[in-house]
């Protein structure tokens, strides 16, 4: 059982030296549990290539352009005033399937107001994962991520930063640039291209391997056999605590017998069937397998911080439709130290849209505040026989409330990380897993076909003060029926 006994011998692991410098909401790679703070001041936005008008095409070309302003010859594609890091740049070309990045278009990066950009590369060297620090898998080409080229190598600034193409004004391309933005520069060292990000890497490097890297001080693990339409308490804790990892050993066939549920200061914040809370997906489907949860030789694990500050519990239940008892083996492993002051519970909640009307967007999530949304996982599919068109709709995530969205996007392959449907060197979507996003699954069919998906948003999670409300165009223009079911992670919604 490979993931206890990672699970086990973390126990006797040295505890991970402390940083002196205080954590920032992006540097998942120095404490993990920083994917639960929800402090104040910090605030995600998206630029993209959307199209203003809710049009179709969502790239920019010439006569047509989609950059911010074009300042000497430079096409700006993101622009902010004041602290915070560029946390995630994605970017494709092509026409019906996608190309490599054309190597005459160079990416500038300026940061703090400097004349000469700390970042000056054609979007292949960018990209392709051999120039340090942009070194693979914290960068992937398209060949690596399913149609886009996307980065998760944070770019700090403290003072503003600006993002720019060359020689792409007559090109066609398609660019999303995601930003966290705080309120004060404590603590940020802007980005010189010196920086160590080898623990990051390393913990991209293997989705399914416990992230954390300080030893936990308590492991619960052992067997039980489930009854039928009976819930039963596995572990309880005492807090305030973390948990770091949940690990299930199940039958595959019996997965979707059993419901997780988990409490923490006495407020049940996830009951779901085990396979959409560790986002296994359907059945016969390639299984999950992230950074933080999904499915590694047999184990369904959870490695995302779950803070508590008076109580946890967990609890399976097995259906009542099951014809006979389950076995199986468990492991949880808690922190053995309370966690921050900003940090705040955990909990999964359940998408389940059944498909819209004509020129209604779906609404995924609609979350009272305050909280951040830390990833998710999706089946989506065509109702009608569009066919792959329920891909081109556009996200759009709205913040407190806010009339002009901060987060557009450009379609529903590019969010999960892909480009052109998914598709490398062939018509045919090609499958993939990665750390942070992936398209697992392809179903339907050629009329109404359907893909599971996944992205976690550990650095780049939009953060909410009141409200998030997250919504999904149906097609390129909004008439596209599509069906959505999923899971969403996330923390401290109130609703």
């Amino acid at each position: 059982m490979k993931i206890l006994l990672v699970l086990v011998a973390l126990v006797l692991a040295s505890p991970a030296v402390a940083d002196e410098a205080p954590v920032q909401p992006w540097e998942v790679w120095k404490d993990p549990g920083v994917v639960a703070h929800v402090r104040s001041g910090p605030r995600t936005v998206l630029s993209s290539s959307v199209a203003p008008d809710g049009g179709r095409y969502d790239r920019h070309s010439e006569g047509d352009s989609r950059f911010v302003r074009v300042v000497d010859g430079e096409g700006v594609i993101f622009e902010t005033q004041g602290p915070g890091a560029v946390t995630r740049i994605w970017m494709t070309q092509g026409d019906g399937i996608s190309v490599d990045l054309d190597p005459k278009i160079r990416l500038r990066v300026r940061v703090d107001g400097a004349d000469d950009p700390v970042i000056d590369l054609s979007l292949p060297e960018f990209f392709g994962g051999k120039i340090p620090p942009f070194l693979s898998p914290m960068v992937l080409d398209r060949r690596q991520s399913g149609g886009g080229n996307v980065s998760y190598i944070p770019l700090p600034f403290r003072r503003g930063c600006r993002v720019s193409l060359v020689n792409a004004e007559k090109a066609k391309i398609w660019f999303q640039v995601t930003a966290m933005l705080l309120d004060k520069p404590q603590g940020i060292v802007s980005f010189t291209g010196l920086e160590d990000l080898s623990r990051w890497r390393r913990m991209l490097s293997q989705p399914g391997t416990d992230p954390w890297f300080s030893g936990s001080r308590e492991t619960v693990s052992g067997t039980v056999v489930l009854k039928p339409g009976k819930a039963q308490q596995l572990v309880a804790f005492d807090g305030p605590d973390q948990i770091t990892a949940i690990v299930l050993r199940v039958p595959h066939r019996r997965l979707g017998e059993v419901i997780v549920q988990l409490s923490f200061d006495g407020r049940t914040t996830v009951d779901l069937p085990l396979p959409w809370f560790f986002g296994i997906g359907r059945p016969g489907c390639l299984p999950m397998q992230s950074l933080f949860v999904g499915m590694d030789q047999g184990e369904a694990y959870s490695y995302f911080p779950m803070p508590f500050h008076s109580s946890f519990a967990l609890e399976l239940e097995l259906s009542s439709a099951s014809a006979k008892g389950l076995k199986m083996d468990y492991a949880v492993r808690r922190m053995g130290s309370a966690p921050a002051s900003d940090a705040v519970l955990f909990g999964a909640r359940a998408i389940d849209v059944r498909a819209s009307g004509s020129g209604r967007d779906a609404v995924l999530l609609d979350l009272v505040g305050p909280g951040r949304l830390a990833g998710l996982a999706v089946t989506a599919g065509s109702t009608s026989s569009a066919g792959w068109d329920f891909l081109e709709g556009d996200e759009t995530l709205q913040v407190d409330g806010e009339d002009q969205p901060s987060w557009r996007g450009t379609g529903v392959e590019d969010f999960f990380g892909g480009g052109f449907y998914f598709r490398i060197d062939s018509v045919t979507p090609g499958i993939f897993r990665r750390a942070l996003h992936g398209m697992t699954c392809i179903g339907g069919t050629s009329e109404q076909p359907s893909m599971s998906l996944y992205r976690l948003m550990p650095a780049d999670g939009p953060v909410f003060y009141h409200s998030l409300h997250f919504s999904e165009e149906g097609g390129p223009t909004g008439e596209v029926p599509v069906r959505w079911r999923g899971v969403a992670w996330l923390y401290g919604s109130n609703e």
